[in-house]
C-alpha cells in the first residue's frame, strides 16, 4: 500500500496495480521529464499507472529467493 499526493499532477483515485520499491526510481525519473534510458533498471515506470493513463503494469513483478 502507499500515499500519493501531488495536486498539481494526480487526481484523488485508488489504484490496485501492484508496485515494487524497484518501481520507485524510474517512476520519479518519468514524473519529472528525466529520461530512463541507459542502464537496465529494476523496476518498470508507473507513472502512467499513476496518472490513470492505464490501468495495469506492462510487466509481471517477479522475485526470487535463495540462490540459483
Amino acid at each position: 500500500p502507499g500515499l500519493l499526493t501531488w495536486p498539481a499532477q494526480i487526481e484523488p483515485r485508488t489504484v490496485s496495480a501492484p508496485c515494487h520499491t524497484g518501481d520507485y526510481y524510474p517512476t520519479v525519473l518519468a514524473a519529472i521529464g528525466e529520461s530512463t534510458a541507459g542502464p537496465q533498471l529494476d523496476g518498470i515506470n508507473i507513472w502512467p499507472i499513476i496518472k490513470g493513463e492505464q490501468q495495469q503494469r506492462q510487466q509481471d513483478i517477479h522475485l526470487q529467493f535463495g540462490t540459483q
